[in-house]
């Protein structure tokens, strides 16, 4: 007991010492972008630069104006850009989210650019480091979180990964003790879809019947408030506009910034970006969301802790997406510290360790060399997850477990 201790203690020592770099790091390299050309949120200019928080931005200006529908008009959308930047000839990004979301891009339009900026980042982020904290039961992990290259991604345009993320994390933690609660938290991850593709499936094959009233209520409510302030128009336009982009990114638009393959850390994002065709991509994807369903399904059913089922959920639903950013790659934090609430800290094994090491590395790689080794983060720590979750699978479906393999709960 005192050995494991010791051990605990000096590999979070070791971890923190790590994570404190690495933030630093980070720290000054959007320092050191800021203010620049293509910097961190201010380009040379002084005016805003253009990202993905510039879009969400946009359309809650247009929501503040009364013309909420105009979001999901590209040329419309894209001169509100203009004005918030000061400038044309900029990158485009659009507005792919539903009506539910305009709540959220309309607050973020009440204050000035930057400060709003800085405020959805701090705010999301610390839900991001809660979640991982709280999940993994180890304070530290807060800063751990943070020194994953997701993170500094996602800072650097400002998007939704830190929000998606917690409220993953937080809602699956939730689960077993307050299901109401846990439904309700699902509801609000709505406005991303393809990112808890397989949560149905997981509460289906649990029985978790009361997260899916509470999910699907929630959910509805969200869509009757959007309704009576926005109006229908913007939902009828919704369709179009979720077309428009999911065709941008299978076959390129010069107008929209997202569009690079490299940067899409599904399957389907790593075959289009080595050259494959779209058709055989979308195959494989979708192959890749069978396995995975089915994969869940198994595991919800059988004799799995709950925190092993949570770090597979989260796990398998990135690889069944086809519509999944480097900045997402922050579920994989959570999906990790799901395993080390199973697993414990420390009885994670020098090859784990570095298998987690390498995945970071992974996903890093992609801002450097046009390489998708984003997915081969998410698959790396699938495959570590798996390893844990093997014994029970086996016995979900009535193979003999192999020697060394005991299941345990």
């Amino acid at each position: 007991m005192i050995n494991e201790v010791s051990k605990t203690t000096r590999a979070a020592f070791i971890a923190s010492a790590v994570a404190i770099g690495l933030v630093l790091f980070y720290a000054w390299g959007l320092s050191v972008m800021y203010g620049r050309t293509s910097g961190w949120l201010i380009d040379h200019s002084g005016q805003p630069r253009a990202n993905e928080f510039m879009g969400v931005r946009a359309a809650g200006e247009l929501v503040l104006q009364g013309h909420a529908i105009d979001a999901y008009d590209w040329q419309r959308h894209q001169a509100q850009m203009v004005e918030i930047a000061g400038r044309s000839g900029m990158p485009y990004f659009q507005f792919p989210y539903p009506p539910t979301y305009f709540f959220v891009a309309a607050a973020l339009a009440v204050l000035p650019y930057l400060p709003s900026a800085m405020l959805w980042l701090v705010v999301t982020f610390a839900l991001y480091a809660g979640a991982t904290a709280r999940i993994s039961g180890i304070r530290q992990a807060a800063l751990w979180a943070s020194a994953t290259p997701a993170a500094a991604i996602n800072t650097f345009v400002a998007h939704t990964g830190f929000w998606t993320a917690g409220i993953m994390g937080f809602a699956l933690q939730e689960i077993p003790k307050r299901p109401a609660f846990a439904g309700a938290l699902l509801a609000i991850l709505s406005f991303k879809p393809q990112l808890g593709l397989l949560v149905p499936v997981a509460l289906v094959a649990g029985g978790h019947w009361r997260v899916i009233a509470s999910a699907t209520a929630g959910t509805l409510a969200l869509v009757l408030v959007s309704l009576i302030c926005f109006g229908i128009e913007p939902w009828l336009a919704f369709p179009a506009q979720l077309s428009a982009t999911q065709d941008a990114l299978r076959f390129g638009d010069p107008r929209i910034a997202v569009s690079n393959y490299s940067i899409v850390v599904s399957i389907y994002g790593c075959l289009r970006t080595i050259g494959a065709p779209d058709s055989l991509a979308m195959v494989a994807q979708a192959a890749t969301a069978l396995a995975m369903t089915a994969s869940v399904f198994l595991l919800w059913r059988s004799a799995a802790p709950f925190p092993l089922q949570a770090a597979g959920l989260v796990s398998a639903s990135m690889l069944a997406t086809p519509y999944l950013y480097i900045y997402d790659l922050l579920h994989l934090t959570i999906a990790l510290a799901f395993l080390v609430q199973h697993v414990g800290l420390a009885r994670l094994g020098r090859s784990e360790i570095t298998v987690i090491a390498t995945a970071g590395i992974f996903i890093f790689l992609p801002l450097v060399l046009p390489l998708p080794m984003g997915f081969a983060a998410n698959v790396l720590i699938a495959g570590l997850i798996t390893a844990h979750a093997t014994p029970y699978l086996r016995a979900a479906i009535g193979w003999p477990v192999s020697a060394g393999l005991r299941v345990t709960s």
